[in-house]
């Protein structure tokens, strides 16, 4: 599900998860921490990490900074993906679809007067409720043709839902759309709330939407029904292309009984499969097709929580399952109920390598992707998924790994993400797919927008085909727009652009589907010894999860009845993988013959092509039934060179930052005064005060009283801070204040002037940084880590004989001052409880200043 706590991946702080789609008040979980604060705990670990994070990257910056903005490779290795938003559009074509042609969609219109509203009565903002104030669709022919594949036919489908009200649970409208890829034009725009027009929506009034979208066969979706954001609802058919369409619910799919998440038709075409529950489903159900009785319920409650993905392969004996609040993704036996590996998560059993050359071993409380969504197996090896990195501050990727069963290891081999935090990040929801061609099917939507003259992430949604082999060109994309963009684009701004994590239109995800077959690289050739062979590649018109049968038939163009026709059958590659087929004709030559050649699936849907026979040697046969062409190594899109000064900012701003802390650390360890705390109390006429000035080894103490209860009196004492319980600490702080005063002042005052002299790195002074790192880091831990507590308790604070037993204090105080090279901070231990002395009220008041 969308909700409850993600589990911590190491140090991340549990937080509970955004319900998808799903209304909820569930309070933030608070962590119970001791209040005594460790090293490990100082606000100075922050400072550790901005420093080792700023000096690498100043390294990296100065010794490649040219390869690593133009996403050239290193060394002969693959780049290493550390830019985001690099794709890039060729010289494709984009339209506009205007609010006022929505309106015209007989759908829609009829909707709007079904619940009464006058469109004409209403402003701009008010209209955008209902409708998006646009969408846009942009075209490359050539990039999704992948050289005459006919991948550019068919349409993509998406459900799309707005919600611009406080009220998570309060959706204005949602459309399902079906559009034509090759064009944009929407054939169709299906109002989801319109149960009065649609009678099979279940649920009246209680407004539904869809996550799960998948295709039982080209004229019939699969639908997961979420009512009311609750992630429960039905589940649905709809014959997409009947002119009298209508929802129609499968048996047992109760108004609010199953998970909107996911939905597969099993191999026998006798049940379907979905997961349990609506939002903390721990495992999954198979549901009779005809009588809606629940014939499978296979469980991982040790191992997983939310499953809300699942995937069924090998004739459903085995399965792929995304456990969304562990952070993991499983292969399980559905047969046995047994897990052949989990990549990720604390159970993980999987090595997992990321682009970045991160390894992640199996069991590691640090994960390699973090709250995903659509996991999916795509054959050879392969699981695409969305890497959402909910509530991190970072983008979200779409990723691709390889599996390696035998080595027990899953590497990552593509990763892409459309901007930087936060307009790349999408806390939940998204899809990734592998299409026909390899090019890749992504939705998104974006955490914040951006101005116009800001950069490109200014619609709602996005739902985007990138060419993964041309430097993730961007071959056809759809996006949203509504009252969000409307005033980012108007206004600019944080506060215009930022967007809540309901605010906005957003889809689930988005399915691809051809009518029929595609077939490309057809050839007939006739080799020296007069075999006539044919070959062609073909894949089916929807995905799949399992091989299915097809055909194919020759027939030669020619007079009527003297004809030559070929026929064979076939079996379709799953996954969308290319299916080769090879049949040798005749051992006599057909050289010049002109052919039709048909391809038919099991659903009768067929695409026919020409083929001439010609003299040439075939192609050296496949190995098998299919073959997958090799996907080329991606380079990087063209990007425009940065001015030589852009490169040496990183570096200078390196250097500067490593002397204001040289000088911070030399300022620490040599001026003994420089944390002060004050401390004062008064009642009925009385008065004491305190003053504290402490150092990093010495600390005195300034005291005044005056009335009848404490008595007059000013002294000041001298304290010397001597070694606490950890003898260690205090020579280590002394050693590490001069050790970052020595390391980082001169070690900044180099690397900013290499910087400012546009040098770029030798390996034997990347080292020098590199060390410096290391002893700036041993030394904050010494001297920004450490802090030694002062412990003061006045033997005249219970001296009876000076009235303190009739004071509002009426135990020991005790005074504790944290102090160390970053921070100072103090703490007043009493039972001071408030109390009315002589009809007066205590105050108290602590400060610390620097």
């Amino acid at each position: 599900m969308e909700a409850a706590g993600l589990l911590s991946p190491g140090g991340r702080s549990r937080e509970p998860a955004i319900r998808g789609l799903m209304a909820t008040d569930a309070p933030r979980q608070r962590e119970v921490v001791s209040t005594k604060r460790r090293w490990y705990e100082q606000p100075s670990s922050i400072m550790v990490a901005t420093i080792a994070a700023i000096m690498v990257f100043g390294a990296v910056i100065g010794s490649d900074g040219e390869n690593l903005l133009s996403g050239a490779p290193a060394g002969g290795r693959a780049p290493e993906r550390l830019a985001v938003g690099t794709a890039w559009k060729g010289n494709g074509t984009t339209r506009t679809i205007t609010m006022e042609e929505m309106l015209e969609v007989d759908s829609v219109r009829t909707w709007l007067d079904n619940i009464g509203v006058v469109w004409d009565d209403l402003d701009d903002r008010e209209k955008m409720k209902f409708l998006p104030s646009r969408m846009t669709v942009y075209v490359d022919l050539e990039g999704i043709e992948d050289g005459g594949t006919g991948a550019s036919g068919g349409y993509v489908a998406f459900n799309v839902a707005n919600n611009q009200g406080s009220n998570a649970s309060k959706y204005f409208s949602s459309f399902l759309i079906v559009m034509d890829y090759a064009s944009g034009d929407i054939e169709l725009m299906l109002p989801t709330f319109d149960a009065q027009s649609y009678p099979g929506l279940a649920g009246g009034d209680m407004n539904t939407t869809f996550c799960a979208l998948k295709f039982k066969d080209p004229d019939t979706m699969l639908l997961g029904g979420n009512i009311q954001q609750t992630e429960y609802g039905g589940s649905y058919t709809l014959r997409w292309q009947d002119k009298d369409l209508d929802f129609e619910m499968l048996p047992g799919g109760k108004r609010t009984s199953h998970n909107c998440h996911d939905i597969q038709w099993s191999f026998d075409k006798k049940s379907y499969w979905i997961p349990a529950g609506g939002g903390l489903g721990n495992s999954i159900n198979a549901m009779d097709a005809a009588t809606g009785e629940r014939v499978e319920d296979i469980g991982f409650f040790d191992i997983t929580q939310d499953i809300n993905h699942l995937q069924l392969v090998e004739h459903d004996t085995r399965g792929y399952l995304s456990s969304r609040l562990t952070s993991a993704v499983l292969r399980v036996n559905i047969t046995t109920g047994g897990v052949d590996w989990i990549a990720g998560g604390e159970s993980g059993t999987l090595t997992v390598e990321n682009l970045d050359g991160t390894i992640y071993t199996p069991g590691s409380s640090e994960l390699p992707f973090y709250g995903q969504h659509n996991a999916e197996y795509f054959g050879e090896n392969e699981i695409f998924m969305v890497d959402n990195q909910y509530d991190e501050s970072s983008p979200s990727f779409f990723r691709v790994y390889e599996v390696d069963e035998a080595a027990m290891t899953m590497r990552e081999t593509w990763n892409y993400a459309y901007s930087t935090y936060p307009f790349g990040n999408m806390p939940f929801y998204g899809d990734l797919d592998r299409l026909p061609t390899s090019n890749v099917l992504t939705t998104f939507w974006p955490g914040s927008l951006q101005n116009l003259t800001e950069g490109s992430i200014n619609a709602e949604f996005y739902v985007s085909e990138i060419d993964r082999s041309d430097g993730d060109k961007v071959v056809w994309e759809a996006a949203v727009y509504g009252l969000n963009s409307n005033d980012c684009e108007k206004t600019g701004g944080v506060s215009a652009c930022a967007r809540n994590s309901w605010g906005g239109w957003r889809a689930y995800s988005a399915e691809r589907v051809y009518l029929h077959p595609l077939v490309f690289d057809a050839t007939c050739r006739v080799d020296k010894a007069n075999n006539t062979v044919l070959r062609f590649s073909t894949v089916n018109s929807i995905k799949q999860n399992d091989p299915t049968k097809a055909s194919f038939r020759l027939e030669e163009q020619g007079e009527a009845g003297r004809a030559k026709v070929f026929s064979g059958d076939f079996t379709f590659v799953p996954h969308w993988r290319t299916t080769e087929v090879i049949q040798t004709l005749a051992t006599s030559s057909l050289e010049g013959s002109l052919f039709s050649l048909t391809v038919t699936n099991e659903w009768d849907a067929f695409k026919t092509t020409d083929v001439q026979c010609i003299k040439a040697d075939p192609a050296p046969e496949a190995t098998g039934a299919a073959f997958t062409p090799a996907v080329p190594s991606t380079p990087q899109a063209a990007i425009h060179s940065a001015p030589p000064m852009a490169m040496r900012i990183p570096v200078v701003v390196t250097g500067l930052w490593l002397c204001f802390l040289g000088l911070l650390a030399a300022i620490s360890s040599g001026i003994p005064n420089w944390a002060q705390l004050d401390y004062s109390i008064e009642f009925a006429g009385n008065s004491m005060s305190l003053d504290w000035t402490g150092g990093l080894y010495k600390a005195n103490m300034h005291q005044e009283r005056s009335g009848v209860f404490f008595g007059s009196e000013k002294k000041d004492d001298d304290y010397t801070i001597t070694k606490g319980d950890d003898d260690d600490v205090f020579e280590v702080n002394r050693a590490s204040t001069t050790l970052l005063a020595l390391v980082l002042f001169p070690g900044g005052l180099v690397y900013a002037a290499l910087g400012a002299l546009g040098k770029t790195l030798k390996p034997v002074e990347i080292a020098v940084g590199l060390a410096a790192v290391i002893f700036g880091i041993f030394g904050l831990i010494g001297g920004g880590y450490w802090y030694k507590q002062m412990d003061v308790d006045d033997d005249t604070f219970d001296d009876d004989d000076k009235g303190w037993a009739r004071s509002p204090c009426t135990a020991g105080c005790e005074l504790e001052l944290f102090v160390g090279a970053t921070a100072a901070t103090s703490q007043w231990n009493s039972n001071c409880r408030g109390r009315e002395a002589r009809g007066a009220a205590v105050t108290m008041t602590v400060a610390t200043t620097w």
